[in-house]
């Protein structure tokens, strides 16, 4: 209680100087250190701040034609075919790729990387176990299991070319917490360029230093893009697109939802301006999002 109730552990950041005056401030407790927040606690922020969580876009709405380069399987005739058994073994490989380039295709692959990495809990709960490896070789004899393995170390003579193909995606994000997601991340995942550590030695430690990749994620990155658009399903929508437009009210919101606190008065009319400049409330919302996504007191504990 006596630390908490401290003048020094009550001071708030300084500002407007630089680096090396702010950094010997914080070192004589003159001012309270600026720390940023985790990557996982800001991946949150970002998707809760932007209704992210849930679908913010009724369907339709964001159809978009993706090209993605995907192999697929070409038949190979085969003039020998030594049995029965190899070419059912080849058909059943051609089917299985086909298969495989399906989902990828309609899946997006790594178009949208922050949702492909997300675990389907309901899912693996689900799922059965596989049953005993006694009990399956029980059922086969010894002649059977060893043709089953050289069915399977047989070469097959699929042949597979790329092409590019054009596919139409119903672009509705949904993300889900990071704390839902394998750890650690792929490494250009915003996780893992926001500081997670890949976990590979028993020393790497979580790096909290910044770079540029940092600023063009947040920048450019989909989350952020996401988070800063606004979809009819969300409260803001009724504040700038209803019967009774509030400009006023939905800055106001926007401040609450990313910012915890109410803006101030000249933060208010700044913020007026910037949505009266685009072309339409709903364009100028999305610009006063990312760019408070994108400021200090955003990422930066307070």
């Amino acid at each position: 209680k006596i630390v908490v109730m401290s003048d020094a552990y009550q001071r708030s950041h300084v500002t407007g100087v630089a680096n090396d005056v702010r950094e010997a401030a914080e070192q004589a407790f003159v001012a309270a250190p600026v720390r940023r927040m985790l990557a996982e606690t800001m991946f949150d922020s970002v998707v809760t701040a932007g209704h992210l969580f849930g679908i913010k876009h009724e369907p339709g709405d964001n159809l978009k034609t993706i090209k993605q380069i995907v192999r697929v399987p070409v038949k190979v005739e085969r003039k020998n075919a030594a049995t029965i058994a190899e070419q059912l073994a080849e058909k059943k490989n051609e089917a299985n790729a086909m298969a495989m380039a399906k989902p990828m295709m309609v899946a997006g692959g790594s178009y949208d990387l922050e949702s492909a990495i997300e675990i389907d809990f309901t899912a693996v709960l689900k799922m059965k176990d596989d049953e005993p490896l006694d009990a399956m070789s029980a059922k086969m004899s010894p002649e059977a299991m060893e043709a089953n393995m050289m069915l399977e170390q047989r070469t097959t003579r699929t042949r597979y070319v790329e092409q590019v193909v054009e596919a139409q995606i119903d672009d509705n994000p949904k993300y889900t917490s990071a704390m839902r997601m394998p750890s650690p991340a792929p490494p250009a995942h915003f996780l893992r360029v926001f500081g997670q550590p890949a976990r590979d030695l028993l020393g790497d430690h979580r790096d909290h230093s910044p770079s540029m990749r940092q600023a063009l994620m947040m920048l450019n990155g989909k989350v952020t893009h996401e988070a800063s658009r606004v979809g009819k399903l969300e409260p803001m929508y009724k504040l700038l697109a209803g019967k009774t437009v509030d400009i006023d009210g939905a800055v106001e919101l926007a401040y609450r939802e990313i910012f915890t606190r109410e803006p101030q008065a000249d933060e208010l009319a700044e913020a007026k301006a910037i949505i009266a400049e685009a072309e339409s409330p709903l364009e100028g919302m999305s610009d006063l999002r990312w760019i408070l996504f994108n400021s200090h007191e955003f990422r930066f504990i307070p």
